[in-house]
């Protein structure tokens, strides 16, 4: 075969004292640091920093897992700034799981109980610190893996209007949600829903990207910007409340219903990330300072589904992830063939509308 086995030999590095400062810590600067010291050391005779990397740890044996590993060390840089997520509501940690569900006296207060309520204080209090002080990502199921590096919250509800129509601003229409997808929101095993042509009434979803990397900057700032999604902006001030049947209000983009279109939102800050190693260790220290921390919607890309393809053309995310993205915001006259392609997997026939 092809197989080529390759020595990685002694690492060079590992007498060596290293030091950098970036404004993110990804994969790509973080390797062309090492890239750098091993051309400064002329007695060295590897020049190639993923291999520096598994000889240092001799645990890794494949580029994938050197990119986890610099992940893994770059990520703690920020964990030192993080407000935890669920200090955000001063209650268990239950409550936030069941929040993001949609599924709490949050959710489910209207206009008048939530003037001057534990809720609206809370979420004033940490939105006045949020552009200084980052939040961590909650340790809830419906935000666990999120493969495709992308969230998004949903609601039929409003608070802020009328008891007779506590509508959300439409911004989208709701194709099926598969309830496998998120069984431990839905509490099925298995079922799904099917929409199409607004049968869901006026839905309102709202997403976030951040890509594969996790010690960039965007990613550091997922847990500030699904606050600022779900709760000051959704929450508080636009009064958006209650999920999709069988949806979480927020999760993963792989986790919540497949949909048209979502608006989207991208966090900014002033970041510096400083990484060392000391002479002697493999081991790198980081940390990191932020500040400034700003929202703004993704209005230079579009929606949700422009900013991902934005995303994919700066080589964050790959092209599979691309294409399943694709499967879950199917865009304006999209849910037809959504539908049709799911059912089809059920042995149902679902007529396509003719092509204009």
């Amino acid at each position: 075969g092809n197989i080529e086995l390759i020595d990685v030999g002694t690492p060079c590095l590992l007498e060596k004292e290293i030091s950098f400062t970036e404004a993110e810590c990804t994969v790509d600067l973080f390797l062309g640091h090492i890239g750098v010291a091993l051309e400064n050391d002329a007695d060295c005779p590897n020049k190639d920093p993923i291999l520096e990397m598994m000889a240092l740890y001799p645990e890794l044996t494949l580029k994938s897992d050197v990119e986890e590993k610099i992940q893994s060390i770059c990520s703690k840089a920020y964990a030192d700034n993080y407000l935890p997520f669920g200090a955000i509501t001063g209650e268990e940690k239950q409550f936030t799981t069941e929040l993001l569900d949609g599924g709490t006296s949050w959710n489910y207060e209207r206009q008048a109980t939530a003037v001057g309520s534990t809720m609206e204080a809370r979420i004033t209090r940490i939105a006045a610190d949020s552009g200084t002080r980052p939040i961590s990502w909650p340790d809830s199921h419906s935000l666990r893996k999120c493969s495709l590096g992308a969230a998004m919250c949903c609601t039929v509800s409003n608070r802020l209007s009328g008891d007779d129509e506590p509508n959300p601003v439409d911004n989208s229409d709701a194709c099926y949600m598969d309830f496998t997808d998120s069984r431990q929101s839905s509490h099925v095993r298995d079922g799904y829903a099917i929409y199409g042509d607004g049968a869901e009434g006026p839905l309102n979803c709202h997403g976030f990207a951040w890509g594969n990397d996790d010690g960039s900057r965007a990613s550091a700032l997922k847990g500030s910007t699904l606050f600022h999604v779900a709760m000051n902006k959704g929450l508080l001030d636009s009064g958006n409340t209650e999920e999709l049947p069988g949806a979480s209000m927020c999760g993963c983009i792989e986790q919540m219903p497949v949909v048209s279109e979502a608006a989207c939102t991208k966090a900014t800050a002033s970041t510096t990330v400083t990484v060392m190693k000391m002479v002697g260790t493999n081991k790198f220290k980081t940390s990191a300072e932020i500040s400034d921390i700003t929202f703004d919607d993704c209005s230079a890309d579009g929606g949700l589904k422009e900013h991902y393809s934005a995303l994919h053309a700066d080589g964050l995310v790959t092209d599979s992830q691309k294409y399943e993205f694709d499967q879950r915001i199917v865009g304006e006259d999209g849910c037809p063939a959504a539908i049709h392609s799911f059912l089809s997997t059920k042995g149902y026939e679902y007529p396509l509308p003719p092509r204009a």
